[in-house]
């Protein structure tokens, strides 16, 4: 892929964090063409994005360089304008919880990668005993999580996990693709991960990429990640994992109170 770096941003940047921005010259997740979609000024940053009209995700273009997107997601920057909601956490972990539950899981070691303030571990840890390790670039100072059962440094996480949930993350990175390349050579052998992210098709400055189900698997075929589809309203959610490829999902779908089940890259 082609990158190059115009140091544009416009009004996007942020007078007292100036950020860097590059022009796109190619889909960052497969290198096909992309085409102009559609500009939002949401929150006085101008955001534009494009449409690649071969796996078809959206993705801003410019976009923030990675240096300046590590720096803004470490920062008080992110925070300060898109403070997550521990209200909307919560729902989220009583979802993710249900559908763990409804597949009985029972983790002896469990990773979130993008913890946040790290409900969704500590409701691991008391409802499956699990050693738990959440994974995030911003240190939250209100954080659940015990100091030991959280870093910010990827490269310092050893071993293998036998659940690894990246929950509403993959939409912000620079590369979700190295992120999943990364998740997939520590989950333990029989081990599941589960992916959810948002299908509501927001456009604004900390979404890097919009996906939708076919954009989305796209990329997991192309790392070659097997996956079971749920889906809700807005969301999608995916359970990577060999145990996956003949499983009969109803229960998981009662419980979950998912509304659609599909067996999508499984033939």
């Amino acid at each position: 892929m082609a990158v190059t770096n115009k140091g544009v941003g416009g009004e996007m940047a942020d007078k007292e964090h100036p950020l860097d921005f590059e022009v796109v010259e190619r889909c960052p997740l497969c290198g096909g063409v992309g085409v102009y979609y559609a500009s939002s000024n949401k929150d006085k940053h101008v955001v534009n994005m494009d449409k690649c009209v071969e796996c078809g995700v959206l993705y801003q273009n410019p976009r923030m360089t990675e240096k300046s997107s590590l720096e803004y997601y470490a920062s008080e920057n992110y925070h300060r304008e898109y403070s997550p909601n521990p209200m909307g956490a919560q729902i989220r972990t009583n979802r993710v919880m249900s559908i763990l539950q409804g597949m009985e899981l029972e983790p002896k070691r469990a990773l979130d990668y993008g913890c946040g303030r790290g409900y969704l571990l500590r409701a691991i840890e008391d409802y499956c005993g699990s050693e738990i390790l959440g994974y995030d670039i911003y240190n939250f100072r209100n954080s659940v999580l015990r100091e030991e059962n959280r870093t910010g440094d990827r490269d310092s996480i050893e071993g293998k996990f036998d659940l690894i949930t990246c929950v509403h993350v993959l939409e912000h990175l620079y590369d979700p693709q190295d992120a999943l390349n990364w998740i997939k050579e520590r989950i333990a052998p029989g081990g599941t991960v589960y992916l959810e992210v948002p299908f509501d098709g927001k456009i604004y400055l900390p979404h890097v990429y919009c996906f939708d189900n076919m954009s989305f698997r796209y990329m997991l075929e192309r790392l070659n990640m097997s996956a079971l589809y749920l889906e809700y309203d807005y969301l999608g959610i995916y359970l990577v994992g060999d145990k996956y490829k003949n499983m009969n999902a109803e229960k998981i779908v009662g419980v979950s109170n998912a509304y659609s089940l599909w067996d999508g890259v499984y033939r």
